[in-house]
């Protein structure tokens, strides 16, 4: 049974009749068909880092080094009820290991962006990364690791996940923009 959304229904832009369609399933796409990272010091090509076990984000050193990653996912089948539907709820977990530091907020965060334009995982450097948007954008500013032992900070003696809400990307992918992925 479908209990109708009263404020979508009053809206004057909507136009009977209204369908409503039901998924059969959410739609769940966990497994990463590429990834990689580069760095404007040590890593600054991608081809060295495509076959990690792991993608870095942020900063280093102080502050010094930045690093971005870049994560993509299988695409939204053409034939998938979610394209052209509404996005309730799309998140990005990602397992925040090893931190510099810890807490909440720290620094300013990892930023989880819409990629726009084409890239592959041995072709970025620091100087050609693919462009992205900050529409529907999120940014996390926790960090976690099991090395933190200061009072301070003691509460985050652990590994976590950094959530990232991406509703807006995912949406703009099931309006039918191009999946290039995230940029972090």
């Amino acid at each position: 049974m479908f209990t109708p959304d009263a404020e979508f229904l009053a809206d004057p832009a909507v136009t009977y009749p209204v369908t409503v369609i039901a998924a059969a399933s959410d739609w769940w796409e966990p497994a990463i068909a590429v990834d990689t990272f580069v760095n404007d010091a040590a890593y600054p090509i991608s081809r060295d880092n495509q076959l990690l076990d792991r993608i870095l984000a942020g900063k280093s050193n102080s502050g010094t080094v930045r690093w971005r990653s870049y994560i993509k996912f299988a695409d939204i089948p053409v034939e998938s009820l979610l394209r052209g539907g509404k996005v309730k709820n799309a998140d990005l977990y990602l397992w925040n290991h090893l931190s510099n530091t810890c807490g909440d907020p720290v620094g300013s965060g990892i930023t989880a962006r819409r990629i726009t334009s084409s890239w592959t995982p041995g072709s970025l450097t620091w100087d050609n990364q693919p462009t992205v948007t900050s529409a529907g954008a999120n940014n996390k500013a926790g960090a976690y690791s099991p090395d933190c032992t200061s009072a301070a900070a003691s509460w985050a003696k652990k590994e976590w996940d950094l959530v990232h809400s991406v509703n807006g990307i995912v949406q703009a992918w099931a309006d039918g923009q191009p999946n290039y992925g995230f940029q972090l």
